[in-house]
């Protein structure tokens, strides 16, 4: 029961690191902080979807989810944006959402993250080693 709470945990905090690590070291003030909340759904589900694969990692397993994940991440984060404009746009006083502008976000999300996969694969294996220790249970010392 404490090793979930702490995976998720876990998963909150360095899902939102995601923004500020993106923001400085892409150099750019594009990505908003408004985008959260969103970052956050979309780590905590990836989390959820992927904990036997992450905790149960040994060796090299670990740098290839590292360097896979967030990848896997950023399309469920380009989903929830595409849900989360629909159900705005449904909002009295909001104008409709254009399914084209979603089919392209749903795309190029992926792709931008590819495109920055110099900050997107070492900050990726940083995060699967710290939710790998996270989801783990701990170690207890045997007494002779």
């Amino acid at each position: 029961m404490m090793t979930t709470y702490r995976y998720y945990s876990a998963a909150v905090i360095l899902s939102a690191l995601w923004i500020p690590v993106l923001r400085v070291f892409l150099l750019t003030q594009r990505l908003p902080w408004s985008a959260m909340p969103l970052f956050v759904v979309a780590g905590v589900i990836t989390a959820g979807l992927y904990r036997k694969l992450v905790v149960g990692a040994e060796g090299f397993a670990n740098i290839m989810y590292g360097a896979t994940i967030p990848f896997i991440a950023a399309e469920i984060f380009a989903m929830i944006c595409v849900v989360a404009g629909f159900v705005a746009s449904a909002l009295p006083s909001s104008r409709p959402s254009d399914p084209f502008m979603s089919v392209l976000l749903i795309f190029f999300v992926p792709l931008a993250a590819l495109k920055a996969a110099y900050v997107v694969v070492p900050f990726g294996i940083l995060v699967q080693f710290l939710m790998r220790w996270a989801g783990s249970e701990p170690r207890q010392e045997v007494r002779q």
